[in-house]
């Protein structure tokens, strides 16, 4: 029930951040039908979990995404994103309700999910390059399959307190990025990498990224944005 409440909330916010976009951008462009400042894009890169420890304790693996969203100004752009951290499995250690038998679980983890809505405020004119900002609300869900792999046939052994099968962890989640930005090639592709701190601070919560990222511009050159600022 659990796992099923956390994706329903996951899918209903990347529905809602979707609908955002597409409404925002459908009242701002109305009057301006020949100005069509859409963007699609991905990242590619790094990112890791934070523990107690430290703030990549908890290990980490690939981090992709994909992102979507309009131009508000020449440096104003809000972003819709849609993202995946790569989890390592681990295996720990316990014994059965007696105590007699050892026992080893292993823990499948799946690719935690992000679905996130940013604006990024980009500093200065379009120049060979220029910093900038985000800010960012969204959610995450971590998804974890536990089974008993040895000995052969242990799930019966396990503790109630120790419980099998998939379960789910689900929040909400607050990102602050800052990056760099690169020229907009042949009035179309914007390039940018960054750093980015989801939920910073808050121990297995939080996750570190370090990225790159291009994203495709559509429409008339000379109207790339809502307001041609």
């Amino acid at each position: 029930m659990r796992r099923r409440v956390a994706r329903r909330g996951t899918w209903r916010l990347a529905r809602t951040i979707a609908l955002t976009l597409m409404m925002s951008a459908a009242g701002l462009v109305s009057g301006h039908a020949d100005a069509q400042p859409f963007t699609a894009g991905a990242t590619f890169g790094t990112g890791c979990r934070g523990s107690e420890a430290s703030v990549c304790g908890n290990g980490g693996g690939v981090m992709s995404s994909v992102t979507g969203g309009v131009w508000l100004t020449e440096r104003l752009l809000v972003d819709g994103r849609l993202a995946f951290l790569t989890m390592n499995d681990f295996r720990g250690d316990t014994r059965s309700q007696d105590g007699s038998t050892p026992l080893r679980i292993a823990n499948d983890r799946k690719p935690r999910r992000y679905a996130a809505l940013e604006a990024l405020y980009h500093f200065g004119p379009q120049t060979i390059a220029r910093a900038f900002v985000v800010g960012g609300v969204g959610r995450y869900v971590d998804r974890t399959i536990a089974r008993c792999v040895d000995p052969p046939g242990c799930d019966a052994l396990v503790p109630p307190y120790f419980p099998l099968g998939p379960r789910s962890e689900s929040q909400v989640t607050g990102t602050f990025l800052v990056g760099i930005a690169g020229p907009t090639l042949r009035g179309r592709l914007d390039l940018r990498g960054g750093a980015a701190l989801h939920n910073f601070g808050m121990e297995h919560q939080s996750t570190v990224e370090i990225f790159f990222g291009a994203s495709y511009r559509f429409g008339r050159r000379d109207r790339q944005t809502i307001f041609n600022r």
